[in-house]
C-alpha cells in the first residue's frame, strides 16, 4: 500500500499534467519536480489509461501519443494560437518549436473532473 502523503504527492503531478500538458523547468519548476520523482508510477497510469507516453527530462515534462518519437512532440508550424487557460502554454510552445494537442486528451481531462 502506497503512504498516503505519496500517494497525494502523486494525484498533484497527475493533476498538474491533465490541467497543463507541457512543463518547462523556467515555467512549471515545482511541477517539473513532482512529475520527475513520481515518474515511473505516473507513466504506468498514462501509458494504461490512455495509451500515451509520459515523458521527463531535466527541463521538461509532458505526455505524448504513443506513435511519436520518445520525447518528441509534433512540430509547431507557424505561430501557436492563443491559451487563455494557460498564458506560459504559447510562449513555452514558441521557445521549443512544438505543440501540445490538447484536444487530443479530452477524454482524460472531463474524466478527471469528474
Amino acid at each position: 500500500m502506497i503512504p498516503a502523503k505519496e500517494q497525494a504527492q502523486r494525484q498533484a503531478a497527475m493533476r498538474a499534467l491533465l490541467a497543463k500538458p507541457l512543463h518547462t523547468a523556467a515555467d512549471d519548476g515545482d511541477a517539473l519536480v513532482a512529475v520527475r520523482r513520481h515518474l515511473t508510477a505516473l507513466s504506468d497510469w498514462v501509458r494504461r489509461e490512455t495509451g500515451w507516453r509520459l515523458v521527463a527530462d531535466a527541463e521538461t515534462a509532458t505526455a505524448v501519443l504513443a506513435g511519436h518519437t520518445a520525447g518528441r512532440l509534433p512540430r509547431l508550424a507557424g505561430e501557436p494560437g492563443a491559451t487563455p487557460w494557460d498564458p506560459g502554454l504559447a510562449d513555452a510552445m514558441a521557445r521549443r518549436g512544438v505543440r501540445v494537442e490538447e484536444e487530443l486528451s479530452l477524454d482524460v481531462l472531463l474524466a478527471d473532473l469528474a
